[in-house]
């Protein structure tokens, strides 16, 4: 399958899913459902913490932001360095391996494991609170990719 196609068979799926769950959504009409609002409450809780002010909402924001970067870091440029370098059984790997610090690529390696479980609590316990934090991480997550995709695609500047 092309990159390509595979990349539009996902957004189709993606568009589906939202308009089904849009629609589903749209017909439950309860007051006891609090995962449906939009900033600073008493029902907003993260990690057993109510965010009822505007203060604590902005520095939610701020972690989301600057987690984000985290994770996109993560994910876009030392996942596949370990998998290209480390992981990597080519001819040409295995030579590259003899002048590569082990130490290092243990704990580069071990730092990405564990801010991945780190970054899972955290992350899904965000999302799982209020609908305005998924869209928050939506959005900032497309801006630090495009960032790192813009930063792979355009290496001289």
């Amino acid at each position: 399958m092309q990159i390509i196609l595979a990349s539009r068979l996902l957004s189709v799926w993606m568009v589906c899913i939202g308009t089904l769950m849009g629609v589903l959504i749209s017909r439950e009409k309860s007051s006891d459902n609090t995962f449906y609002r939009f900033g600073p409450h008493s029902d907003f809780v993260i990690l057993g913490i109510h965010i009822d002010t505007f203060d604590k909402y902005l520095l939610v924001l701020l972690y989301c932001a600057c987690n984000t970067a985290m994770r996109n870091i993560r994910n876009d440029i030392i996942l596949p360095w370990v998998t290209l370098t480390v992981f990597d059984t080519s001819p040409e790997a295995m030579d590259r391996k003899l002048t590569l610090s082990h130490k290092m690529a243990y704990e580069i390696s071990n730092v990405s494991a564990i801010y991945g479980w780190f970054d899972w609590f955290i992350y899904i316990n965000l999302l799982l609170s209020q609908v305005d934090m998924v869209l928050i991480e939506i959005g900032m997550d497309i801006v630090a990719t495009s960032l790192i995709t813009y930063m792979y695609l355009n290496p001289a500047t």
